[in-house]
């Protein structure tokens, strides 16, 4: 276990990406929710006082699977217990993130997906959270491997919010043009589907950074790892474990027994000939 500072020193030394990426604005919603509703954005960024750090345990550090896996960060308060917040997975052991792989078609062409979940227990389970509260990444990558397009998914399976690369909001601006009427990025198409905000593009393809909050362990953030530190104190510094699954055991191990297709996403936005 690394110690807080030089976690720091390993995720936010990086060479510097672009400005601040934007970020989604907290909300009164839910605890069942997964974030706050789409398209709202702020110009603030959203900062934890104090917070626990999870990050990918294992060796293997050159693989895809761990390169693209997220960065946790838990927001905590000075009453905080120890240790993962209700996390899936005995106390004396990491927590789990379950990671399960497809392939989605653009333009004609396949490109690869990466979903990551994780689940918490709950004191008290409604009809929508029966295996707990889960929280989804899925996250589509571009021809160069970066992660371009990230939903985020409530634990009933449907979309919460909406973030983009910026290079993919730069390329789409190139080819369609300025945002059109009512829409704040030229990415977003007509009615559906809104971008809450963009993830910048790091010098490495690797996962964003996704806030959660105290209350209710809603993901309120994702930002890229080259951005500047939006923590002021780190509590700990943590390991999760990654486990790899299939679609077919997915309703076991941290998915909803069905996701929304991504092209209900992708088929939302004004997605460019060079992705």
């Amino acid at each position: 276990m690394r110690t807080p500072s030089l976690l720091l020193l390993g995720l936010f030394t990086l060479p510097a990406c672009a400005p601040p990426s934007e970020e989604t604005e907290r909300e009164n919603t839910p605890p069942d929710q997964a974030s706050p509703p789409p398209g709202k954005t702020e110009s603030a960024e959203i900062r934890f006082t104090r917070a626990r750090i999870f990050v990918p345990s294992g060796s293997d550090r050159k693989s895809p699977e761990y390169l693209l896996a997220p960065i946790i960060v838990h927001e905590t308060s000075n009453g905080s217990r120890t240790g993962h917040p209700g996390w899936q997975g005995d106390e004396k052991k990491n927590p789990l993130v379950y990671l399960a792989r497809s392939v989605v078609e653009i333009h004609g062409v396949a490109y690869p997906q990466f979903i990551y979940s994780w689940r918490y227990g709950e004191p008290e389970k409604t009809a929508e959270t029966a295996n707990g509260t889960i929280r989804i990444l899925r996250m589509t990558l571009d021809s160069s491997g970066y992660p371009a397009v990230y939903e985020i998914l409530a634990g009933n399976g449907e979309l919460a919010t909406v973030h983009v690369s910026r290079g993919l909001e730069q390329e789409s601006s190139q080819e369609h043009g300025e945002p059109l009427p009512g829409r704040k990025y030229s990415v977003e198409s007509g009615p559906g589907v809104k971008v809450a905000g963009l993830v910048e593009d790091g010098p490495l393809a690797l996962g964003p950074l996704v806030f959660v909050s105290l209350d209710g362990k809603r993901v309120v953030s994702l930002s890229c790892r080259c951005s500047p530190s939006r923590i002021d104190k780190v509590d700990e510094s943590l390991h999760y474990d990654l486990l790899p699954i299939t679609k077919a055991d997915g309703g076991e191990n941290g998915l909803p027994d069905i996701l929304p297709p991504t092209d209900q996403t992708l088929g939302a936005l004004r997605i460019p000939r060079k992705f």
